[in-house]
């Protein structure tokens, strides 16, 4: 009776222990699903924010690089313009005339807070002793540089929305005449282009 009742035990015993293994077998499995459906939801949620970094959509039109009512103070030199434009598309510097390179703005000599055109990364800071202060952005294969700034308000390898504080207009060496300024040059593919004729325009829309 007693060799019984311990082998009876014994079994019961391990039917204990084979349900609490199950037991713990489908709590693992549990959490493990739980685990993957939150690390599914994270990449999600990583890939929108990856869809939405600036510079990915080719839908941004780019935009005039103030908020305040600017002037043109200097045209971008291309020689099929209006000849009325193109006097006032060279820049005179140490007794040289040269053909300007970008667009140059202007707000009653006054500083003014220069914005993104276009959504990009910040690719390039510099402070040149001619050029003042500069900064480049690459919004997919343009480029745009914003010159003469008196301040910056970005960093190098920054990803920046459209609109974004870039930094502040001042006044630089190579075209003192104009006071404070902002001067806005833009290339793509190597090739400078004219900043003025980018307005309204999408990337996808450029030749």
């Amino acid at each position: 009776m007693y060799v019984y009742e311990r082998k009876n035990n014994k079994a019961k015993s391990l039917i204990t222990i084979g349900f609490v293994m199950v037991f713990l077998f489908v709590c693992a499995f549990f959490l493990w699903q739980q685990n993957q459906e939150r690390i599914l939801s994270v990449s999600k949620q990583e890939e929108n924010v990856r869809l939405q970094l600036p510079g990915i959509s080719y839908e941004e039109a780019f935009v005039l690089p103030y908020t305040i009512n600017a002037t043109t103070l200097t045209h971008f030199f291309d020689s099929s313009k209006d000849p009325s434009i193109l006097e006032n598309a060279v820049v005179e510097f140490e007794g040289v005339y040269r053909p300007s390179q970008g667009v140059d703005y202007g707000f009653e000599n006054q500083v003014f807070e220069v914005n993104a055109m276009l959504s990009g990364e910040v690719i390039e800071i510099r402070d040149d002793s001619l050029m003042g202060k500069s900064v480049t952005v690459q919004s997919k294969e343009v480029l745009i540089t914003y010159q003469s700034l008196s301040a910056v308000s970005v960093e190098e390898g920054q990803q920046i929305a459209q609109h974004a504080l870039i930094g502040l207009a001042g006044e630089n060496l190579y075209n003192s005449s104009l006071g404070i300024h902002l001067h806005v040059v833009a290339e793509k593919e190597g090739k400078l282009i004219d900043p003025a004729s980018l307005i309204g325009l999408k990337i996808s829309e450029l030749e």
